[in-house]
Parts: structure tokens; sequence; C-alpha cells
């Protein structure tokens, strides 16, 4: 590109997007945030010139560079970020030329989680819904990618709805994400054991804390208990939900003496 022998700067623009979605998967924060945004300078300049191939590819570097700032902690950019992906894709929609709406259903889920995580719940369980309306429709008509994603969903609105105060609807979306998530694991098609165990104790922990109901909550914990000490092998994120819903469990029975 310096000698001016560079005939697309598209090309450049994706092998920094790529090299820093390594980085981010290597958790190397810092260098996949450098990529990124040379990545997105690159895509609106060109944009900006009328070269860029398709928005779309702008979206997805908004997308991972809103993942980014998500694993390091800063919210907010996050939001931006997300925010920027989602109306390029809305536009894009608009105008017929959207060729995915699982990547929309993405971004409204990822803009969820980040206002969750500064508490902002009214703004997350508006983008959840959003993220589960369009993941059904696309569920519908076959053309969703994974289920695992539409039970991530459920699971994350229903923490919304709990931390809300709202323990009915957190309920129902704990249950369909159980319901999935239990099928998945049927099919040998569950990603992670652990997350269907999470489910389980979110549960546990809303039937006892929102509702009560303490036999309910020590049923639910330890069916999950037994499904993890089932398995051979653990993940890291299973055997930490296995020592929760032990602990979790402890507490329930200390108050029942």
């Amino acid at each position: 590109r310096d000698d001016g022998k560079l005939y697309d700067l598209n090309y450049l623009a994706t092998a920094y997007m790529n090299r820093g979605a390594t980085y981010n998967n290597m958790g190397k924060y810092t260098e996949a945030l450098s990529d990124s945004c040379t990545c997105i300078s690159i895509m609106r300049k060109l944009r900006d010139e009328g070269n860029l191939y398709d928005l779309n590819d702008l979206a997805t570097a908004y997308m991972n560079r809103g993942v980014i700032y998500d694993n390091m902690g800063n919210y907010p950019q996050a939001q931006n970020d997300f925010g920027a992906c989602i109306s390029i894709i809305e536009k894009q929609r608009n105008e017929e030329k959207l060729y995915d709406l699982n990547n929309l259903a993405a971004a409204y889920l990822n803009r969820g989680n980040t206002y969750c995580q500064t508490g902002e719940y009214s703004k997350g369980l508006n983008d959840y819904c959003v993220c589960i309306s369009l993941m059904e429709r696309q569920c519908k008509e076959k053309k969703l990618y994974d289920l695992n994603d539409l039970a991530s969903a459920y699971m994350n609105r229903g923490n919304a709805y709990r931390n809300s105060g709202k323990y009915i609807e957190a309920m129902c979306d704990y249950v369909l994400s159980i319901r999935i998530r239990e099928k998945l694991r049927d099919g040998g098609k569950l990603y992670e054991i652990g997350d269907l165990a999470g489910d389980m104790l979110n549960m546990g922990i809303l039937l006892y804390c929102g509702f009560a109901n303490v036999q309910g909550a020590l049923e639910i914990l330890n069916q999950g208990i037994a499904m993890l000490e089932s398995e051979p092998e653990l993940s890291y994120l299973a055997d930490g939900v296995l020592k929760k819903m032990r602990e979790t469990k402890e507490i329930i029975e200390q108050s029942r003496r």
C-alpha cells in the first residue's frame, strides 16, 4: 500500500479484522482492539469513497470491536459499537440488502448483555425481546444457525427479568431455555452442559429467593448436580457451576434447620 501497489484496500481491512478476531480469541485484547480500530478506519474511508464492497462487512467489524470492548469491561464503548452495527444492518434490511438476520439478532443480544452489565435492565430487556423475536422468526423459517443461541437469549432475558423483580416472566424464560437445551442434549447438539446446568442453577435461585419455594429449589438443584456428577469430565464452566450449585444447596438446606 505504501508503494502505491495495493489495488484494493478491502483486502487489507479484512486482514486486520481477521487478525483482530484471532487476538481476541487468544485473550490479547489490546492487540485485538488495535487491529479492529484499523480495520474500521479503513472500511469507513472506503465507504465514504464509495469503494467498500459490502456494508455488512463494516457492521461485522463494529460487532467484533464491540465484543472486544465487552471483554475488556468497557461496556459503554461496546454499546456504541453494537449500536453502530445495528444501525447499519437495519438500514441494509430496509433496503433489502441484508443477507442474514442472524447477525442482527446477535447484535441485539450482545448489546442487551452490555446494558445488563451496567444495570440498565429496561434497555437490556428491550434488546433481548427484539433478539428473541428475530431468532424465533429465523427458527420458524429454519434459518436459525444454532438453537443454543436462542436458549442463551432466553436465559439472559430471564436473568434481566429476575434482576428487575419480574419473577414470573423470568421463570417462563428459564423454562424455555432449559427445554431447548435438554432437547439439544438429547440430540447430541448441546455445546456446553454447563449452560444447561447454569439454567437449572438460575431457576433454583429464583424458586428460593423469588418464590420462597424451598422444595422446588432443592429439586432442580439436585437434578442439576446429579446431571453434572454423571459426566465423565467437566469443562471449566461446568465445574464452576457444579461448585455453585452445591454451595447454593447447602445455603438453602441450612435455612431449613
